[in-house]
């Protein structure tokens, strides 16, 4: 019996739809169990991404303890969908580790956090599973697998697949935006916060005028451990301007946050990744000096997030440190919050000064998504091409060039044979420019870390936030669907003017949110990647000028040789 938590590796392809919440899942990925009761066939999982959606039971093998694969619940009168040749839109796959958490209840945060079972790595997990037969182009579409005699690859029924998908989305739970658009949200959000968006020249914005604006700095990372030093772990000083307290706060403290700003807010807001987890090297002075600084930024850019900054769930991770009793409540009551999900778009003030028509947000919603994915994209091949010329750097560019320095010192060296007065400046000059050609291999080795790797943290940053917009954008077209449906209903007399009416003002205002969301990124974007654009180009001209200095003061020692 398949349980969550349990890991499942993939034996065929599978091409799921992003907007229907599946994965797309290649033959021998490891999938985590996130929900196995999804029922019909289907389960939810974390992929090794990050990413949480769908796929089909019968598509994959439970991972046993001993790493064994054993076969999957499969029910022989199921037959999969099959894979649907179409390119899903899904963030490239980031390195996975696993951090060690230090367990223990007699530990004042351990008491109060427990262990996490919550991946950082999902910042566009959503809640509730999405209907997956949406799409009609599912059906009939081309098999990649190749067959054979498992009963699993010779299940093939379209008219199987087309009843069981019928059960499916009767069966499921509508998304949360959908919910939201139907009125069905059950929570009382009466008494949170209202968030209010305001418009401007470049579209709707998150209004932060009423709040209060502050910085978070990380410092004087530590290194500390319990139980006589059998268990070791990382604090860093949290100091929010705003309280000018400096409270204390390890990795794992993060994860907490993300878990519930992801959970709270993910159908409208996007909640970037935070630094991947890591099991080895983790009390290196270089890697704890990286954390801090990745941490920083992703800090910084949530404390710049006009709802976010807000949340009281936030602002608790930021100031409560006066008592084990208030920290416990504070986290009882975040992580009880109501106002989660679909729940959180109650609390969105709807925009009526300015009412939008059904088709200026479906090509709203057409633009955003094709600029999301070209930024996602050019992104992910400069983030691959930086890491792997920074490798070069380190690796073979610096062995180049001491090499090339190395066989100019042997020259030189079998040149000093030559004891005569004249050849002596000769000899001289040719053993400093093998020196100097070893010195620009160490500089080569050196240059990542003050040029690629400031820019590859900013473009990671900018990279986790693009992974979060499928599933945005995903809520938004849910919700005009959902509209769309509803206006045609209405005619058939089963939804009254008053509901579609309702329903319309909803999905504008859930589009409005997309909107402000996507703004809110765009006015940083800019002035974003001029700063890290600028500190690149500048590196790399002190860079080149001072290989360009060494040569020159090379160069200069051959002068009136004859």
């Amino acid at each position: 019996m398949a349980q969550v938590g349990d890991k499942v590796t993939v034996l065929y392809e599978f091409d799921g739809i992003v907007d229907n919440h599946e994965l797309a899942l290649r033959e021998g990925d490891i999938v985590t169990l996130t929900n196995p009761d999804v029922g019909e066939g289907w389960w939810e999982g974390q992929a090794s991404d990050g990413t949480v959606g769908l796929f089909p039971s019968a598509y994959c093998e439970l991972v046993q303890d001993n790493g064994a694969v054993g076969d999957a619940e499969y029910d022989e009168s199921y037959a999969p969908p099959e894979p649907q040749e179409t390119t899903s839109y899904n963030g490239d796959n980031q390195q996975q580790h696993e951090e060690v958490y230090d367990g223990g209840d007699d530990d004042e945060w351990e008491a109060s956090w427990g262990v996490q079972n919550y991946s950082a790595q999902a910042p566009t997990a959503t809640s509730q599973p999405v209907p997956i037969a949406s799409s009609p182009a599912r059906e009939g579409s081309t098999k990649k697998s190749s067959e054979s005699d498992s009963p699993k690859k010779n299940a093939k029924n379209t008219g199987l697949f087309s009843s069981l998908t019928g059960n499916i989305f009767s069966a499921f739970s509508v998304t949360p935006a959908e919910s939201f658009i139907l009125g069905d949200i059950k929570a009382d959000t009466s008494s949170k916060p209202k968030i209010h968006m305001v418009l401007t020249e470049d579209g709707p914005m998150w209004d932060n005028t009423a709040q209060q604006h502050f910085t978070c700095t990380i410092s004087d990372p530590q290194k500390a451990s319990k139980f006589s030093g059998f268990k070791s772990y990382i604090t860093y000083n949290i100091t929010p301007s705003h309280s000018g307290k400096t409270v204390s706060r390890r990795y794992k403290h993060f994860d907490w946050l993300l878990e519930q700003l992801v959970k709270k807010f993910n159908v409208t807001i996007a909640v970037p990744p935070l630094p991947d987890k890591q099991l080895t090297g983790r009390y290196e002075d270089e890697f704890i000096e990286g954390r801090m600084h990745q941490l920083q930024g992703w800090l910084s850019r949530m404390s710049l997030h006009p709802v976010i900054s807000q949340s009281e769930v936030f602002q608790h991770f930021l100031v409560s440190k006066d008592s084990e009793k208030a920290w416990k409540e504070g986290k009882r009551k975040a992580e009880s919050d109501p106002a989660v999900g679909g729940a959180f778009c109650t609390t969105i003030v709807p925009v009526t000064e300015n009412r939008m028509e059904l088709s200026t947000a479906e090509q709203t919603l057409q633009y955003y998504s094709q600029f999301t994915r070209a930024m996602d994209e050019s992104l992910k091949q400069i983030v691959a091409h930086g890491a792997a010329y920074s490798r070069k750097c380190q690796g073979p560019l610096m062995q180049e060039y001491q090499k090339m320095g190395q066989c100019f010192g042997a020259l030189g060296d079998s040149f000093a044979m030559d004891k005569r007065q004249n050849a002596a400046p000769l000899t001289e000059a040719i053993k400093h420019t093998g020196k100097t050609y070893e010195d620009i291999g160490l500089m080569y080795q050196e240059q990542p870390k003050q040029d690629w790797n400031p820019l590859l943290d900013g473009l990671n940053e900018y990279k986790g936030i693009m992974a979060c917009f499928p599933t945005i954008l995903g809520n938004n077209k849910s919700a005009i669907d959902k509209q769309r449906e509803m206006m045609r209903l209405q005619l058939e007399g089963k939804y009254t003017e008053d509901d579609v009416e309702n329903a319309k003002l909803r999905a504008e205002t859930l589009s409005y949110a997309v909107q402000a969301e996507i703004n809110h990124m765009q006015y940083y974007r800019v002035g974003d990647f001029a700063a890290y654009m600028k500190s690149f180009v500048q590196q790399q001209v002190v860079f080149y000028q001072n290989i360009v200095s060494k040569l020159q003061d090379t160069a200069r020692m051959y002068d009136n040789l004859q």
